[in-house]
């Protein structure tokens, strides 16, 4: 019986997280319009459910690890799950219909959709060492492998991707003052969390920053994988 509540917790959890984080999306649709379904077109519908497949799967990924996290940082996850959630607000509700702009939508949800897949695959990687906040503890373990061969922040890389595609595919300049401070706030965390790494692993974290690129893969990547 007890593995049976586990498994439907497995699943329910996770559902229930996507179902909220659509209707918080659509909060101020429906409190500054008369109707949110007016605006949930071609564009917004695949973005909409994306951005809850992102909750679903990230729930999963995580496990709740998050509940027993000790975070010396609480700032920076309130400040980035804030201008998070506002820079997809504003995009939302100053959705703008462009003619034209279908090539833009599509790359736009692909870089969505890429965002996604890389903040799950980072938390799977991390695992219960994942947390929002600059976290770490003498447990916690350097890891280079996976997705962290390519970026040494690939969570938050994953956000800006996201916030930036729907930004993009929704054609909303109102969006582009929060997404600039989203930016601005993910560029301070990651340094932050440079320092904290290399305080806590000294050479062996300077070694791997020299040939792995924090938010964006590093050209001499190819090279690396090259000659391995």
């Amino acid at each position: 019986m007890s593995n049976a509540r586990r498994n439907l917790s497995a699943i329910a959890l996770p559902l229930a997280a996507a179902i909220l984080n659509i209707a918080v999306l659509c909060l101020p649709l429906i409190t500054f319009r008369e109707s949110a379904w007016p605006v949930v077109d071609t564009v917004t519908a695949p973005i909409l459910l994306v951005l809850g497949a992102w909750a679903y799967a990230e729930t999963r990924a995580q496990r709740c690890a998050l509940l027993y996290s000790r975070d010396n940082h609480p700032w920076v996850q309130a400040s980035q799950g804030g201008l998070t959630l506002l820079t997809l607000w504003a995009g939302l509700l100053f959705h703008r219909h462009i003619e034209d702009w279908q090539i833009y939508q599509c790359i736009g949800l692909a870089l969505v959709v890429s965002g996604v897949l890389l903040r799950v695959l980072a938390i799977k990687k991390l695992r219960d060492s994942f947390a929002d906040g600059v976290n770490l503890t003498s447990e916690h373990k350097l890891v280079m492998d996976g997705v962290f061969r390519i970026l040494r922040h690939p969570s938050e890389a994953g956000t800006i991707a996201i916030t930036v595609g729907a930004t993009v595919a929704l054609a909303a300049v109102a969006a582009l003052p929060v997404l600039s401070l989203l930016i601005l706030s993910s560029i301070l965390r990651t340094k932050a969390e440079d320092e904290s790494l290399r305080r806590q692993y000294g050479q062996t974290f300077n070694e791997y920053r020299e040939k792995v690129g924090g938010l964006f893969p590093r050209r001499s990547l190819a090279h690396q994988q090259g000659g391995s």
